[in-house]
């Protein structure tokens, strides 16, 4: 059974503390490498799959 955990740290001279998951905990944790995660993907050694550009303008943004 995996608990929640108390962590303590400093922001601009201030202690913070705070109390992490043990659920955020897993899901944060990134065993593989992008290389890995790029390497297992289905399209990996498809030579003949193609990304096509969008060549259109960009949109007009008001700022």
């Amino acid at each position: 059974m995996q608990t929640n955990r108390d962590v303590a740290t400093k922001t601009r001279g201030a202690r913070l503390e705070a109390r992490i998951s043990a659920e955020f905990d897993h899901l944060s944790r990134n065993p593989d490498s992008l290389v890995d995660f790029m390497q297992q993907s289905p399209l990996c050694g498809q030579d003949d799959f193609l990304f096509e550009r969008d060549a259109s303008l960009p949109r007009e943004v008001a700022f």
